[in-house]
């Protein structure tokens, strides 16, 4: 439903900063896109897609966009944006990335935890220590206690995808457990992309999650992040702005 998340999300906490353009689905084909001749004079690359294949010229654009070294954000579903699966497989003229989810997001999707409650618990989530001080998780320790990322765990409706392990060079920010099961799971990180730019990437995203100043606080500082710019002092995280 980021159709409907992601355009309520730029509204509230971009659209004072940035331009922001989108490119959208065709009702009829879900596997072609309008607007999407927009990324060529992008800054940022913010995806949220999920198993589409596209026309060549519409793929060479995101890869040439990757290559560029400019910046890749992912959320949710984006770590399998263009690939294939047993069931699923590109059509005559349209093309397959498999490789995506690595060379952008240095990532590893290998399917998910159910989602079916009470036989599968609630998705737990918490700060990878190592990287509590990393520029998109500030927030954490300022301000009221429901802004920012807190220390300690939080409950995310989003289901928890299998992602470990990563590539080499990724930089984990947040974990993820489900109950007892092991092992946990890498939930947010950072990486450098193949074409040499910033990439950051959550399998945070659920519709659910966009209510919660914790996912939009880590969402906006991302954008910042990954075009180099200081993360404003005091977020954003007004829902009626």
């Amino acid at each position: 439903k980021t159709r409907i998340t992601l355009p309520l999300f730029a509204r509230q906490h971009l659209y004072r900063e940035f331009r922001i353009s989108y490119a959208f689905s065709d009702a009829k084909d879900r596997n072609k896109f309008h607007g999407i001749h927009s990324i060529q004079d992008a800054d940022l690359l913010l995806l949220s897609v999920r198993r589409r294949f596209l026309p060549r010229e519409q793929l060479q654009m995101i890869q040439d966009f990757v290559d560029s070294g400019r910046p890749v954000i992912g959320i949710r579903t984006a770590s399998h944006a263009f690939a294939q699966r047993k069931d699923l497989n590109p059509a005559p003229g349209q093309i397959a990335w498999n490789e995506f989810d690595p060379q952008v997001f240095g990532g590893n999707y290998h399917g998910h935890h159910g989602n079916k409650p009470p036989a599968d618990p609630p998705t737990h989530v918490w700060l990878a220590e190592p990287a509590a001080e990393h520029p998109i998780l500030a927030g954490s320790t300022r301000g009221p206690a429901s802004n920012g990322i807190r220390p300690g765990e939080i409950i995310t409706t989003s289901w928890l995808y299998r992602t470990s392990p990563l590539e080499a060079g990724t930089e984990i920010l947040l974990m993820g457990r489900v109950g007892n099961r092991t092992p946990h799971e890498p939930v947010a990180w950072t990486f450098i992309h193949r074409g040499g730019g910033r990439s950051f990437y959550t399998s945070l995203g659920h519709p659910d999650d966009f209510n919660t100043p914790m996912f939009q606080q880590l969402l906006s500082n991302a954008v910042y992040w990954a075009l180099d710019l200081p993360i404003p002092e005091t977020a954003t995280l007004s829902q009626t702005d």
